[in-house]
């Protein structure tokens, strides 16, 4: 019992901790690299590249709002697909850039709440994109540990006949198979399960969901790879973000801010130029991370004051442009609690 409350603080300390470890190694490689080099590959870039990166982004974003119009095939809520999707798109942007409480969390249960989906309802949906998308992240992940050559591990972990490959592909499928298998027992569980039949998707809609998670995945990691113009083998640089992607989760640090170009010059300065490769990581961020940032402020902006001028006849336009607010403090409340 007394262990309890030590380990209780330990596991909240380890995102600070792990933050400061990265943040570290950000501060490292800050100072050891040739920033006059960075520049020069930066404004190398030919816009026909950045242009292509530009599309590949937007083509990433909407595969990851798939999620949600997959999951009102799941829910059958009251908003429409068209209203599904771009609730998906804004909040994937909004959490890219201000972490997963604020932007997947909060900003998705305040715009279902502007559709008129019931609270419950919109909490199934974030559930189904969030198990989807990390079930995509070990699928892919999978799939660069079989392929990727070399890994990005040390030459001391190898293990005879490719043991340690072949293990870790093991353990990154157990999540999905357990997923989908849960999923195509749902009607079979017993009572003793409580809520979770109601919360598991149709195996094929739950096998569509890892998919598009698979795809939405590459296609983040394609951007990089295009932008780095072909020097990496595409593996290599998928290995490297899906890294960087878990690292970022962990850290809490929003946007991955920093964290991400860590990650990835640790595991690839090996293999290409750090100046080369932080030039792209930075063209990255601005394509996947800021244009969509942008545009889904942008897109937030008009709704409240779309809102706020129909809730001014009403009577009601000062508790309609609460709703976010209220929605991340009950958010921050919940996180507390557990």
């Amino acid at each position: 019992m007394r262990l309890k409350p030590a380990m209780a603080r330990a596991w909240k300390l380890a995102p600070t901790l792990l933050a400061v470890v990265v943040l570290g190694l950000v501060a490292r490689q800050a100072v050891r690299l040739d920033w006059g080099a960075v520049t020069q590959a930066l404004s190398a870039l030919p816009w026909s590249v950045l242009a292509g990166a530009a599309v590949l982004a937007a083509a990433g974003h909407a595969a990851f709002a798939g999620f949600d119009v997959l999951a009102r095939a799941v829910v059958r809520h009251r908003a429409g697909w068209l209203r599904s999707a771009w609730i998906g798109a804004t909040s994937y942007a909004m959490n890219l850039n201000l972490g997963a409480l604020i932007g997947g969390v909060a900003m998705r249960l305040d715009l279902y709440r502007r559709a008129g989906v019931a609270p419950a309802q919109a909490a199934q949906v974030v559930g189904f994109g969030m198990v989807a998308n990390w079930c995509g992240w070990a699928l892919l992940a999978a799939a660069v540990v079989q392929w990727a050559q070399p890994l990005p591990w040390p030459p001391t972990w190898a293990l005879p006949g490719n043991a340690l490959r072949q293990g870790l592909t093991a353990a990154l499928l157990v999540v999905p198979t357990l997923v989908l298998l849960l999923c195509g027992l749902r009607q079979r569980l017993p009572a003793a399960a409580g809520p979770l039949p109601q919360a598991l998707a149709p195996w094929p809609l739950a096998l569509a969901g890892m998919a598009l998670a698979v795809v939405s995945w590459a296609l983040a990691a394609t951007t990089l790879w295009w932008l780095l113009q072909g020097g990496l083998p595409w593996w290599s640089v998928a290995g490297a973000l899906l890294l960087a992607a878990v690292a970022g989760a962990a850290t809490h640090v929003p946007g991955g801010l920093g964290v991400l170009e860590a990650v990835v010059l640790a595991t690839l300065s090996g293999t290409a130029a750090p100046g080369t490769l932080l030039a792209a990581l930075l063209a990255y961020r601005a394509v996947y991370y800021g244009l969509p940032l942008l545009w889904a402020t942008g897109s937030y902006a008009g709704l409240l004051v779309q809102r706020g001028h129909s809730g001014s006849r009403l009577g009601t336009g000062g508790s309609e442009r609460m709703g976010l607010a209220h929605a991340v403090q009950r958010a921050a409340a919940r996180q507390g609690a557990t």
